[in-house]
C-alpha cells in the first residue's frame, strides 16, 4: 500500500493540533496507517478537513514520537520496524523497567501493592478481556503502579519514549490467542516477589515478563506480514 486510502474521522468539524495528533496516532495504533504508508497531505488534509499548515505540525510531533519517519523530496511514511528493531526495544524496555520495578521496591506501599493485585484480579475476569483497549489500559495501570514509586522521573522518560515506539502494536497484541493469560500469569510472579520485598527478583521477572511479550509479538507479526518482518 502507498497511499492513504484510510477514513480518518473527527468528532469536531475542524479538529485543533492536538485533535490532528490524536487521529494520526490512533489510525497509526489501529493499523489503519499501516506500517511503510506513505502520507500524502493533500490527501490527508482533504479527509480530515483541516489546514496544512496544523496538519505538518502534526506530522512533526509524531515524527519526534517516532512513529512518521520524514525524508526530504520524498514525503512521510510511517515508520516500518523490522523484527529485529522489534526485538532491540523490548529488551531495551525489559532492562529499563526491570530496573525501575527494582528501584520501586523499597518505595512501594502496601496500598500501591494492594492497588496492583486489585488491578491485576480485574485483568482476569472475562468482562474486562471481552474489551481488548480497556484490558491493555488496565495492564499499563498495573505496570504504572510501580512506575510511580521508582522515583527516577529521567529513567521513566526513557521508558516512556521506548514504549510509544511500540504502542502502535496494542490492538494486535492483545489479539494474540494466550496473551492475556501469559501476561496475568507473570504478572502474579511479579507480585510475589514485590511481596518478598526482593529487588533482584522483581527485577529478573519483569525484564523477562516485558522481553516475553515482545518475544511473542514479534512471532505473531512475522505470521501475520511475512513480507515486511
Amino acid at each position: 500500500m502507498d497511499d492513504t486510502r484510510v477514513l480518518l474521522k473527527s468528532n469536531s468539524e475542524k479538529p485543533s493540533r492536538e485533535g490532528i495528533v490524536k487521529l494520526l496516532r490512533e489510525a497509526i495504533y489501529s493499523g489503519q496507517l499501516p506500517p511503510g504508508i506513505r502520507l500524502i497531505e493533500s490527501e490527508l488534509a482533504e479527509k480530515m478537513q483541516v489546514g496544512r499548515t496544523p496538519l505538518r505540525e502534526a506530522i512533526r510531533q509524531l515524527q519526534a514520537e517516532g512513529l512518521i519517519k520524514v525524508v526530504p523530496n520524498k514525503g512521510a511514511t510511517v515508520v516500518t520496524y523490522s523484527s529485529n528493531d522489534i526485538k532491540e526495544i523490548y529488551r531495551i524496555c525489559a532492562a529499563l523497567e526491570g530496573m525501575a520495578a527494582s528501584l520501586a521496591v523499597e518505595n512501594l506501599g502496601q496500598s500501591e501493592l494492594d492497588k496492583i493485585k486489585t488491578t491485576e484480579a480485574k485483568m482476569e475476569t472475562k468482562e474486562l478481556q471481552a474489551n481488548r483497549r480497556k484490558w491493555f489500559l488496565t495492564n499499563r495501570e498495573l505496570h504504572s503502579v510501580y512506575l510511580r514509586c521508582c522515583y527516577a522521573p529521567r529513567l521513566t522518560k526513557l521508558i516512556k519514549q521506548q514504549i510509544n515506539q511500540v504502542d502502535r502494536y496494542w490492538y494486535i497484541l492483545v489479539s494474540i490467542p494466550g496473551m492475556m493469560e501469559q501476561a496475568i500469569s507473570q504478572h502474579k510472579e511479579i507480585i510475589q516477589a514485590f511481596d518478598k520485598r526482593d529487588p533482584d527478583l522483581v527485577r529478573q521477572m519483569v525484564e523477562y515478563h516485558i522481553f516475553s511479550v515482545g518475544l511473542l509479538l514479534v512471532g505473531h507479526l512475522e505470521s501475520l506480514y511475512p513480507a515486511v518482518f
